[in-house]
């Protein structure tokens, strides 16, 4: 059974994939109780050789007026079979009862206790058949109506005396009104329940329900099933579900569907249903070659007609889909705010839509700190959190359409995005892969994956990840992130960039550098340049950790040169040590590409020293770089400016650059002296730095 509270409201900003409608009218009627999504395995059936539910579903759920007399009485009602079920169909559970009565509305809640038979109504005695994932309608042998006002109590009773296994069923985790409200109490055991001495436990897990009043002609579309949304460029299957909601069967091809799509595209076409319909059952009309390749937003609409249909205001069913705009000019930027590429989601296993928006810091009461957007307001996340416990919930948040020129170089067909990591749930593996389709969204192939638990976060974090599109150059393809939901912890995504098909922003001829009194001269030219925006000089001591020293214009006008240009930058203030070099190549679009390293090494020393200290002023770490003249035992000590020892080390160093870090964490904030001094402290050398 779900442990977590499911949340009662789901931003969700995508278009359906199928849309299930109901009608409420004085003719047909159909009345969904499905509050605050979840499912259980021990509702309905039960896993147990016998099972025993009580559910209350409030006046306020039921609607004002409705299932209160003769005329309107509840004569069907539909149980929800859920997807994760494990359990073959069909399912036929024998010596299964119904019962019903009503209740006052401030009964809105159960205590753990005992059950009576008092004041309810059998209304249906027989074989339950499950036959279908979704709802399965059960005609009552007895019609029941309420009292005007009150709530609706339903017991259900399988004393078949046969253990069943491997079903679930949807729930509405407690009212509409409170999501905590123990709205059902149940039993599930080896012995059989007997009413006025077996106890029911209380739960807010009941199980979701439709009433319905039917009458003897009624035909309605349940539901639009639809082409994932993508750039077409053929004709699309659009499938209609129809349902006989009345008590008769309906004959062999009596129903017409009028499918019409308007808006960006339009289409009109017509279908008679099949086989014959019996009561309660659906059927699916398939249209075939339906145009939709202009861009832009369809609205879709499917209307059914029956002679003799006692109900017309549940005839029509509508919906939209997106046809997708090819993106073909890149870097493209998607930092969940516009919403620029990647705004559609499929669910793929499950019934939830687990992605969503989340505008600023996101937490939840089993995360140890607040995940902050990595840049901007917003960002994408997969509430694992809020998933199952017994099955993956698998789930797409994907893209428009790219089209990925040929000719380029690999390293600049890269997709690259940040993921979060936390240290939470570490045996609930939640996942994300990132994923492609290369026939409009039909089928996804996954590229790589990523795991959320990492020890090494024990904050929710930020960590970038890159995947090479080469393969896909000269074909327009969709990108998606699956998020695979092990009732973990939520699961961030940010700043994602389409780096696929840009053009080089330079063709870089060489790089160069040299020692010139006392100061380093950096030379580079340029073959061509394209987009560019300049250049970013950046040093480092030991050609790891890099600072920028200086900024250098693109000379290319508007950013475009087919012809050599060079370039020079002189550096005065040198390391004393060994001096790294790279190019940060910057193009106008943000993108970032760098040279490769060069070094210009050090002057021979006759005393050991110290080279450099980095970053200066410090956070958390300080890196100090020693030159040593020959290898000797040296101690560096830390010192406030009053002379206070605040760290000391000492290290055996070898000839050349020795690279020794401080942890600074529990500096105070200040100015400190670093000093180094050799064994027999004839060598002395003294560096001041900042702690933040």
């Amino acid at each position: 059974m779900i442990s977590k509270i499911l949340p009662s409201i789901f931003k969700v900003f995508l278009l359906s994939v199928l849309i299930t409608g109901f009608s409420e009218s004085i003719f047909s009627q159909t009345v969904s109780i499905v509050a605050n999504p979840g499912y259980s395995g021990n509702a309905v059936i039960g896993g147990s050789t016998y099972h025993a539910s009580e559910c209350i579903y409030q006046a306020s759920e039921i609607g004002t007026g409705n299932f209160e007399s003769v005329s309107t009485a509840i004569n069907r009602i539909a149980l929800s079979y859920n997807s994760a079920s494990t359990a073959t169909l069909p399912i036929a559970v024998n010596n299964y009862q119904i019962y019903m009565k009503s209740v006052p509305a401030a009964t809105t809640t159960f205590a753990t206790g005992t059950y009576s038979l008092t004041g309810y109504t059998l209304v249906f005695s027989g074989t339950l058949n499950i036959t279908t994932v979704g709802w399965n309608t059960v005609d009552l042998t007895t019609p029941f109506y309420r009292n005007p006002g009150e709530n609706i109590q339903v017991l259900v009773i399988r004393n078949n005396g046969a253990a069943i296994t491997g079903t679930s069923f949807d729930c509405s985790v407690g009212s509409t009104a409170n999501s905590a409200d123990l709205t059902t109490r149940r039993y599930n055991s080896t012995v059989m329940p007997v009413a006025g001495s077996s106890s029911l436990a209380a739960s807010t897990f009941r199980f979701a329900i439709q009433f319905i009043k039917t009458v003897s002609a009624d035909v309605k579309p349940t539901g639009l099933t639809l082409p994932t949304a993508s750039c077409f460029n053929a004709g699309q299957t659009v499938s209609v579900t129809i349902q006989n909601g009345g008590s008769t069967t309906i004959a062999a091809g009596a129903v017409q569907v009028a499918l019409t799509v308007s808006g960006a595209n339009t289409a009109s076409v017509n279908q008679n249903s099949g086989v014959a319909i019996p009561a309660g059952t659906t059927q699916v009309l398939t249209f075939n070659g339906i145009n939709l390749n202009t861009a832009g937003t369809n609205n879709i609409q499917a209307v059914v007609n029956l002679t003799g249909d006692a109900d017309v205001t549940n005839d029509t069913i509508r919906s939209s889909l997106s046809t997708l705009a090819v993106l073909n000019t890149f870097p493209v930027l998607e930092d969940a705010t516009v919403l620029t590429a990647f705004a559609n989601l499929k669910i793929l296993a499950g019934t939830r839509q687990l992605w969503a928006l989340s505008t600023g810091k996101y937490k939840n009461i089993d995360m140890s700190d607040s995940l902050a957007p990595k840049a901007g307001n917003n960002f994408f996340y997969f509430d694992a959190w809020s998933g199952t416990s017994s099955v993956g919930v698998s789930n797409l948040l994907y893209s428009r359409c790219f089209a990925i020129p040929s000719g380029q170089v690999a390293a600049y067909y890269d997709t690259k995005f940040w993921m979060s990591h936390d240290s939470s749930y570490s045996t609930s593996l939640d996942s994300m892969y990132f994923s492609v389709s290369t026939d409009k969204g039909v089928t996804w192939t996954r590229l790589s994956g990523y795991q959320r638990y990492d020890a090494t976060f024990l904050v929710p974090g930020w960590k970038e990840e890159t995947v090479n599109l080469a393969a896909y150059a000269g074909q327009t393809i969709q990108l998606a992130f699956e998020g695979v939901s092990k009732y973990g912890n939520i699961i961030g995504l940010d700043e994602i960039t389409v780096l696929a098909g840009s053009t080089l922003p330079i063709t870089l001829s060489n790089f160069s550098g040299i020692r010139n009194n006392g100061k380093n001269i950096l030379n580079w030219e340029t073959a061509t340049e394209v987009n560019s925006k300049g250049f970013e000089l950046e040093r480092s001591a030991n050609g790891i950790e890099f600072v920028s020293i200086g900024s250098i214009v693109s000379k290319a006008a508007n950013g475009f040169s087919s012809s050599a240009l060079s370039y020079s930058f002189a550096d005065i203030n040198t390391l004393k040590g060994n001096n790294y070099y790279r190019l940060r190549q910057l193009d106008k679009d943000s993108r970032a590409t760098y040279s490769q390293t060069i070094l210009l090494k050090a002057i021979a020393s006759s005393k050991t020293e110290i080279s450099n200290i980095y970053p200066n002023p410090a956070k958390e770490k300080l890196n100090v770089v020693v030159a040593a003249a020959v290898s000797e035992n040296v101690s560096i000590v830390i010192t406030d400016l009053a002379g206070r020892v605040i760290a000391q080390q000492n290290f055996a160093a070898m000839q050349g650059d020795n690279n020794i870090q401080f942890n600074t964490t529990a500096f105070a904030k200040g100015t400190y002296l670093l000093k180094i001094q050799s064994a027999d402290k004839t060598a002395v050398s003294v560096q001041k730095f900042v702690k933040q």
